[in-house]
């Protein structure tokens, strides 16, 4: 996702209005220690700047979206995926 974003932005010349982070992180299925550590350490910032968080660690390539997130990011979600 972060090369297609990177591509797409090079072509058209776009830049985002805020800063997008591709993250992964280690031992994510075991108790999800990575993301809870990352997340600990940067509470504050998150809390203040964040706008929302979206976990891909689960696609499997059909042409099917479920989505579960809050109302407000859930219709947005389902509206950019319909285009």
């Amino acid at each position: 996702m972060a090369r297609v974003l990177a591509s797409v932005s090079r072509e058209i010349k776009w830049r985002p209005r805020r800063t997008i982070m591709f993250c992964q992180w280690d031992a994510e299925e075991f108790g999800l220690i990575g993301s809870s550590e990352w997340v600990e350490e940067f509470m504050k910032p998150l809390q203040q700047r964040a706008v929302a968080m979206i976990n891909v660690d689960n696609i499997n390539g059909n042409t099917t979206i479920s989505v579960k997130a809050v109302p407000l990011l859930y219709r947005a979600i389902v509206d950019a995926t319909a285009k």
